[in-house]
């Protein structure tokens, strides 16, 4: 079954759009058969130390998510990296905040993704995924 792919039509490190991309990624995740999602970062330290992450999510939590799980409103959140493939993600949404290029096509071809959840970083990496996925859902 395909998965469906939405995308912010933004970019960068503003917190209201990792806040959206969350929102987006709860309401997916609350919605599935699992109540799961997936958080993708390209390391455990790259989102321990982000202070966007604790401006969107709070310290305590962003340190939970940071260990490798997180429950928000019912929803568990992984944590999934290129070395972290949590086998107690079983199927939900995962969340690609500033996912570096090498990253991206494993999400996107993660055998238990049922949606992913695309906030790009740069320009670039906005316009190259549009051109190339041109069927993903833009959210607000």
């Amino acid at each position: 079954m395909p998965i469906a792919l939405y995308y912010i039509d933004s970019f960068g490190s503003d917190t209201k759009l990792l806040v959206r991309g969350i929102a987006q990624t709860l309401t997916l995740g609350k919605a599935s058969k699992y109540r799961q999602a997936a958080v993708a970062s390209h390391s455990r330290r790259q989102l321990a130390c982000s202070n966007i992450w604790e401006e969107a999510i709070g310290n305590v939590a962003r340190k939970k998510l940071g260990n490798g799980e997180l429950t928000i409103e019912g929803c568990t959140l992984y944590l999934l990296t290129p070395r972290i493939d949590p086998p107690s993600f079983i199927q939900g949404p995962i969340l690609a905040y500033a996912s570096i290029a090498k990253f991206l096509p494993t999400i996107l071809y993660h055998p238990r993704a049922t949606d992913v959840v695309y906030v790009p970083w740069t320009p670039h990496e906005r316009d190259d995924f549009k051109r190339c996925h041109p069927n993903a859902i833009c959210f607000e």
